[in-house]
């Protein structure tokens, strides 16, 4: 009787791995979990932290520095009446100002003659 020689049966399988940042520090939600973004604020010598969330609800801008007809220095006096004002600055256009947002902080910005040149604001 005739013999077969045996057949070996050779399969090759690729397999894919995606590696997320899920994998190393779990979901986002996770990993900012405790984490409170926001600013501090320095009101009365009393360091304050407000949540980013809340910065939306703060007063401001204040257009009616400029609808009044109010001079910078009324308009800067009446800013600091409100909540959460840290510094208020008259800024010419000489004035060096940072980039970086500052929520107790409002900038009035004016010309040389000190005609405003755009509305109060946060920042």
């Amino acid at each position: 009787a005739p013999t077969t020689a045996p057949t070996t049966a050779t399969t090759t399988s690729t397999t894919t791995t995606t590696t997320t940042t899920d994998d190393f520090f779990g979901s986002t939600d996770d990993f900012f979990e405790g984490f409170n973004f926001g600013y501090n604020c320095v009101i009365n010598g009393t360091t304050v932290f407000l949540e980013e969330s809340f910065v939306g609800t703060l007063s401001g801008p204040w257009d009616d520095c400029i609808t009044l007809a109010l001079t910078p220095e009324v308009c800067k006096e009446e800013i600091e009446k409100e909540e959460y004002i840290e510094e208020v600055i008259i800024a010419d256009p000489n004035y060096a100002m940072d980039l970086m947002y500052k929520p107790c902080r409002v900038f009035i910005i004016v010309d040389f003659e000190g005609t405003f040149l755009d509305v109060p604001r946060r920042g």
